[in-house]
């Protein structure tokens, strides 16, 4: 499967704006569920603290929202956060999904492609919105196991998700954005939909 499979375009078509929503309400959630002594926790992303995943979070909204016209990006390097937010995590990322998702409204249903931030330039515009949402969704489930809060995650909005992610992430893996793929435990799991997500991804499902 490739970024422009037909079949994965007209899937994601109906529903590319019913799955950023969700996943920026379970970013934001998930943000605002942090306590003030949780910033330094170990995520998922190991070597990032949970105040760096949500820089990094944001950072990729703003770089989206540019690339679509709106706002001047981030003002630092997503893939080198500071760990320190001026204003707060909140604030940070209320600002960040807000122009990201002013932006989106601005492309009509009857696009057929927009510009990103990713390497692959331009691609189809389900495709494109639904990596934009895996960004924030996968993220929010980092910060929210990192800190104790329950998955924000749950098999429909995922199975969304994996559709982009399989055409889409093993440009990007390459280059180490994502790890490798994690193998699949043994075991029934209630969310197994969500788990193939995480594990390709280069996540332990938890």
């Amino acid at each position: 499967m490739n970024t422009t499979d037909t079949a994965t375009v007209t899937a994601l078509q109906p529903v590319w704006r019913e799955v950023l929503a969700a996943s920026y309400r379970a970013l934001e959630n998930s943000v605002a569920g942090v306590r003030d002594d949780e910033g330094d926790k170990v995520t998922p992303c190991s070597e990032w603290t949970v105040t760096q995943v949500i820089q990094h979070a944001a950072g990729d909204q703003l770089a989206y929202a540019k690339a679509l016209g709106i706002g001047d990006g981030p003002a630092y390097d997503p893939f080198s956060p500071s760990g320190a937010v001026d204003g707060g995590s909140v604030a940070l990322v209320k600002d960040a999904v807000g122009q990201a998702a002013a932006a989106w409204a601005t492309v009509p249903d009857d696009s057929e492609t927009v510009p990103t931030p990713l390497p692959h330039g331009d691609l189809p515009t389900p495709v494109a919105a639904v990596m934009c949402a895996l960004d924030a969704a996968v993220h929010a489930w980092d910060v929210a196991i990192a800190t104790g809060q329950p998955s924000p995650l749950d098999d429909e909005l995922a199975g969304h998700l994996l559709a982009a992610a399989r055409g889409t992430v093993e440009p990007l893996r390459q280059w180490g954005a994502y790890a490798p793929v994690v193998e699949a435990a043994d075991g029934p799991s209630s969310t197994p939909v969500v788990d193939e997500l995480l594990r390709y991804l280069g996540r332990v499902p938890r």
